[in-house]
């Protein structure tokens, strides 16, 4: 979820918006949008189970939503959702497929400011893509009620190297690798007590799916969890 480059005058991610369209049928949803699916989505949810039994009439907030497709899992699970993310054109898909059900912003952390508390944030595959990540835990930290609770997924350091990322048809964000330890240390910070660290393998299902994946050393995620204190 980058900030434009200097620059550019343009949003990167709007360029991406279709490549991320995960509201399309499983066969066009190619691996870089499907691998959110079939491997983050699990341990989300398995995440949200253990610690928030119902999510029914609470209000969670889907950080770096995209097209919606999560924010929308989140609805049905019974939550009172909101989807932020920068890019306009992934907001008005996510309007466009879910937006009788989640209230979509097109902006950054600096909304939650003025946002009543949510009981769960999550955020899948953007915060990498953030420069200054001290400012932004404390923004939705201050957001989360005490116990609430925050899981995201970033890239495993193990699976990517480098500071740019080419997605889509040859589309260069920056990116901004970090270490497990200094997640735990600006989350620790910002009053977050660590519960969950997770680093889920491809599947059988993705691999049957997208075989030019198979071979990889390293998984591709690394999925963390927190509660406020």
């Amino acid at each position: 979820m980058p900030a434009v480059p200097p620059g550019s005058g343009t949003n990167p991610w709007d360029a991406l918006s279709d490549y991320f369209d995960t509201t399309k049928a499983d066969g066009e949803i190619p691996a870089g949008a499907a691998d959110n699916i079939l491997i983050a989505w699990p341990v989300f949810f398995r995440f949200i189970r253990a610690h928030l039994p119902t999510l029914r009439g609470r209000r969670v907030l889907d950080f770096g939503c995209g097209t919606g497709s999560f924010a929308h899992q989140l609805h049905t699970l019974g939550g009172q959702v909101t989807g932020i993310d920068p890019s306009p054109a992934m907001i008005a898909s996510a309007r466009e497929a879910y937006g009788d059900d989640v209230t979509f912003l097109v902006g950054d952390s600096r909304l939650l400011r003025s946002f009543p508390p949510f009981a769960l944030i999550t955020s899948i595959m953007a915060l990498q893509f953030i420069a200054e990540f001290k400012p932004l835990f404390a923004d939705l930290t201050g957001t989360l009620e005490p116990g609430g609770h925050l899981i995201f997924a970033v890239h495993n350091p193990a699976f990517f190297t480098g500071d740019r990322m080419r997605l889509g048809e040859g589309i260069e964000v920056p990116i901004f690798i970090r270490t497990v330890a200094d997640y735990h240390r600006v989350a620790t910070a910002a009053g977050l007590e660590r519960l969950l660290e997770e680093y889920p393998p491809f599947t059988a299902e993705f691999l049957a799916r997208y075989p030019s994946y198979a071979g990889r050393d390293a998984p591709e995620y690394m999925i963390l969890g927190y509660r406020r204190r």
